[in-house]
């Protein structure tokens, strides 16, 4: 998770106007970092602070000498990132907002808080997925990140129970991604998705933890036909796949197709119909479609 240390806080570490434990806690907070479970950051004046200051190790300075002298190369990711948790004393205890998680400096002497993140999903190959997606966008961008997490996987009501399990009882930073299950555009999210919103928004301002619920139907929807085209799969369905890519008025079924299940009659919806008349139309499906004006 990215932490940003505010500059009130450094000032006041710098000063030595911390109580004795909150010292202790921007050194762990550091050493999270350096151990690859967080990414802490600051504005410009902290990480300079950070690369020059007396009260951290020679290894420490480095590591923060280095991302000062390259913060036109970190700021456009950061700038990116939604979500963070940003420590300032001006928060009592946690107060979520569009831009982070703000938390009070002494919320982090809770035991075991910095631990590595809890990704949360509903399949551990969901973890798994989105972790290579991180793995890949880091090595790319920078060599000195280091990234890991522990996953957490449910599925139907056992992602709702490990949320409230790592997020709320634990009190653990974790960020949840979940299938939106949508079926079309205007569809509602399914129950598993809805289970745990509900969860979060009763929540959200006692936990440091966010949610991200897919655009689309299930993260297999996230991956271009193109890549499907490439697996020893079924080519009929990959030849429909690809050329639903290629046609602007069709390529929106794409969110929202089960790759998985597929189309039938019990999970049908008419917001489909054009595509079904397309594909009848052009020959890509026969016989067993024949019903469809019905």
């Amino acid at each position: 998770m990215l932490i940003i240390i505010t500059d009130d806080i450094l000032k006041d570490f710098s000063k030595d106007l911390l109580p004795a434990d909150q010292n202790t806690l921007i050194e762990q907070i550091i050493s999270s970092h350096l151990m690859g479970f967080h990414f802490v950051y600051g504005s410009e004046k902290a990480l300079k602070y950070l690369s020059v200051s007396k009260k951290l190790s020679q290894g420490t300075r480095a590591i923060y000498n280095y991302i000062y002298n390259n913060r036109s190369t970190f700021e456009p990711n950061i700038i990116k990132l939604q979500k963070k948790v940003i420590i300032s004393n001006e928060v009592q205890t946690i107060l979520s907002k569009t831009d982070g998680i703000y938390i009070n400096l002494s919320y982090l002497s809770r035991l075991n808080i910095l631990e590595k993140f809890k990704l949360i999903s509903e399949d551990i190959d969901d973890c798994t997925f989105y972790f290579s997606i991180a793995d890949n966008l880091i090595k790319r961008d920078s060599k000195l990140i280091k990234l890991s997490y522990d996953p957490i996987n449910g599925g139907g009501d056992r992602t709702k129970r490990n949320f409230f399990d790592r997020a709320i009882s634990h009190q653990n930073i974790s960020y949840t991604i979940l299938d939106s299950d949508k079926k079309f555009d205007k569809d509602v999210e399914g129950e598993t998705s809805r289970k745990v919103i509900r969860l979060y928004e009763r929540f959200k301002n006692k936990i440091i933890s966010t949610i991200y619920v897919l655009d689309v139907h299930e993260k297999e929807n996230l991956i271009p036909s193109s890549i499907y085209s490439c697996f020893n799969g079924d080519k009929g369905v990959s030849t429909i796949l690809s050329e639903i890519s290629r046609i602007p008025e069709l390529i929106h079924y794409l969110k929202f197709l089960d790759l998985k299940e597929g189309l039938h009659s019990v999970n049908y919806n008419p917001y489909y119909d054009n595509l079904i008349k397309y594909l009848f139309e052009n020959s890509f499906v026969g016989e067993s479609f024949s019903t469809f004006e019905n």
